[in-house]
């Protein structure tokens, strides 16, 4: 999928913003989840608790959790029959700079037609 280029649009047409802290998925299979021994990522000591992914398909999502002070979650890996998806967290408590992606890269939405003609 192309990265390019980033979508803008007014504020007021996002919808289901209200609900950005609650999650919507069920996550029905997290009733399954297995606690694994002990290991380390980057050398930190982590917890894993592997989960089936049965409300989005196959596989299993694996959490990787700090074992060592506050227990975050350093890493997610989702394994499935047609993909793997790995994300990572670190950083935490740290500030974070965020910048908007370059102008040329950007395609308005408030820029186009409502009704779709030129």
């Amino acid at each position: 999928m192309r990265q390019k280029p980033w979508l803008k649009s007014p504020v007021s047409s996002a919808k289901g913003a209200d609900s950005l802290a609650d999650c919507a998925w069920p996550y029905s299979s997290y009733a399954k989840a297995t606690k694994g021994e002990p290991t380390e990522i980057d050398g930190k000591p982590v917890i894993p608790v592997e989960t089936p992914n049965e409300d989005f398909g196959d596989g299993t999502d694996t959490y990787y959790i700090a074992a060592e002070g506050k227990p975050y979650l350093l890493k997610v890996v989702h394994v499935g029959s047609h993909h793997r998806v790995t994300t990572e967290f670190s950083g935490f408590n740290e500030p974070l700079s965020i910048r908007p992606p370059a102008a040329a890269d950007v395609l308005d939405l408030s820029s186009l037609p409502r009704d779709g003609s030129d």
